[in-house]
């Protein structure tokens, strides 16, 4: 997961240049604040031109004219420069004054956001030096680079609470009961302390920091549910988009639950297997699955079957072919299919097993609320 958070991008779009120009000056605040992240320029480390206090980046901009100009010299084109360098008052405004109306389409939101993408470039930079050398256990370079990105989702979701306060509450409103939204409109910034600050004790799981937190991985859950259940009525091909998108959601989902206190490990075990599953299905392994089901070739020449029909649907019948006939499995999937199927057989043989046992399972439980129900019918008519 940590290559595909660095490997995000975001894209605005020609916006206007943010002083109503045709000079287009968004490239360049993004390369500004890579540059700053960078650590490259010695003058950086006496301004905080990056801090998400306006008033703090605000004096720093300022005090901090000389510096920032000849980052901007160098990460900016001559234009962009010419733009900027005229006219520095304003570009410290539209960077550190944010506007009343709080419209999100404004130049304030966009070239701040450039921050995040700013940090994100810089540590994807770092990493990739870092790992062309082979860092050991503990490198110090490594450590720094652990403690920036933890800063970063810790100080970006503070930020985000900041400054969508009356977006947060305005769905509050419509989502919550009249107390509901009383006690967070009234105590937002308690709240806001709640979500965003771990407790000095974080084994404490019964802490309300990690029960809120806790519930960003819900809607990922559901949506997980949702699609896996669609996808489960077709036959997809080997790298479909939709089951791509699932395994995506499936990672993010799996990290969200990882995190301290979030999840019991049972549950987040489950999803796991759950999730291992989704992978398998964009298999080799599970196309020729799929293939044999679909045509049905005749095996009756495999004596390593011993008789058994490897087409009977029956759920221990297939759990043993992926046990104790597993190499008879294998052989008729290598034949009818290629080598290519048997990439990762045993990890494969093992998780189908284990997903008819819990299917087994369920099977069972269902069939005895069944007959418990049918049960209590009789009796109803007795």
């Amino acid at each position: 997961m940590i290559f595909l958070l660095f490997s995000i991008s975001f894209s605005y779009g020609n916006a206007a240049s943010i002083f109503q120009t045709e000079a287009n000056i968004t490239t360049c605040i993004e390369n500004f604040y890579a540059a700053v992240y960078s650590e490259n320029y010695n003058c950086t480390s006496q301004y905080d031109f990056a801090s998400n206090n306006e008033t703090v980046a605000q004096k720093s901009l300022i005090s901090g004219k000389s510096c920032a100009l000849e980052i901007l010299g160098e990460t900016c084109t001559q234009s962009q420069f010419t733009e900027i360098s005229s006219k520095f008052e304003n570009f410290v405004k539209s960077l550190t004054t944010e506007p009343k109306d709080k419209n999100c389409t404004d130049s304030y939101y966009r070239s701040n956001a450039f921050k995040c993408l700013g940090l994100l470039t810089s540590l994807r930079g770092k990493m990739k030096l870092i790992f062309q050398t082979q860092p050991k256990i503990n490198d110090s370079r490594l450590l720094n680079l652990i403690d920036q990105c933890e800063s970063f989702k810790e100080n970006s979701t503070s930020e985000i609470f900041k400054s969508g306060k009356s977006c947060f509450l305005q769905i509050a409103e419509e989502e919550c009961s009249v107390s509901q939204y009383n006690l967070l409109s009234t105590r937002y910034q308690d709240f806001l302390d709640v979500i965003t600050k771990k407790p000095k004790n974080e084994s404490d799981c019964e802490n309300f920091h990690f029960k809120y937190n806790a519930i960003k991985c819900q809607p990922l859950m559901d949506d997980l549910g949702l699609k896996d259940a669609v996808l489960q009525k077709r036959h997809t091909k080997i790298n479909d988009s939709r089951v791509l998108e699932l395994i995506d959601l499936c990672d993010n989902a799996l990290t969200c639950m990882s995190s301290n206190c979030y999840y019991f490990k049972t549950e987040v075990s489950i999803v796991s297997t759950f999730c291992e599953t989704v992978k398998m299905s964009n298999s080799e392994f599970k196309a020729c699955e799929w293939k044999i089901e679909r045509e049905s070739p005749d095996l009756s020449e495999y004596e390593c079957l011993e008789g058994d029909d490897f087409y009977d649907p029956a759920i221990l019948n297939k759990y043993r072919f992926y046990t104790k006939m597993k190499d008879c499995t294998k052989e008729i999937m290598m034949d009818i299919c290629g080598e290519k199927a048997v990439v990762g057989f045993e990890k494969y043989a093992e998780l189908s097993a284990d997903f008819l046992i819990k299917a087994a399972k369920m099977q069972r439980a269902m069939s005895e609320v069944m007959d418990e129900d049918g049960s209590e019918n009789d009796e109803e008519d007795d």
